[in-house]
């Protein structure tokens, strides 16, 4: 990664950006070549938009749906709890239901390496979010 790299694409189809660290409201910055200019603080390690969304409009991460928009979100704008729900209803299996296929990251990442895990499958996992509803099983059983 490079001094001036802030913010990250993790996959070409994504239409998120991470913030690698906390990025100021009025800040410009350039991610594949595409130029924006911040609409709200992003804290390190959360997401902001990389274009316009209209309510209900899919949030792309790691080249899937991980949510949509409450609201219209615009570009650079913070994308977190308070303005998308969840599209991970129902997905919480032992077995991974999506299998990205053909990824390619951005060019910038060949190369690179991550603190990640490899899984027994020979996958391999990173830490993330998990969204879960408070009455949901998966939280009862975490009580």
């Amino acid at each position: 990664m490079s001094e001036t790299q802030r913010a990250i694409r993790v996959h070409l189809s994504d239409n998120v950006a991470v913030a690698i660290k906390t990025l100021a409201q009025g800040e410009s910055l350039e991610i594949d070549q595409q130029v924006l200019t911040l609409q709200d603080d992003i804290p390190a390690g959360h997401k902001f938009a990389l274009q316009d969304f209209k309510p209900e409009a899919e949030i792309i991460k790691y080249g899937f749906c991980i949510g949509r928009a409450k609201t219209e979100i615009n570009q650079g704008s913070w994308v977190h709890e308070h303005n998308i729900h969840t599209a991970l209803v129902g997905k919480f299996t032992s077995e991974p239901e999506l299998k990205p296929a053909n990824i390619k990251p951005s060019a910038w990442l060949e190369g690179k390496t991550f603190q990640g895990y490899r899984r027994a499958s020979g996958e391999v996992g990173i830490r993330n979010e998990i969204w879960g509803h408070p009455y949901s099983r998966l939280h009862q059983r975490q009580r």
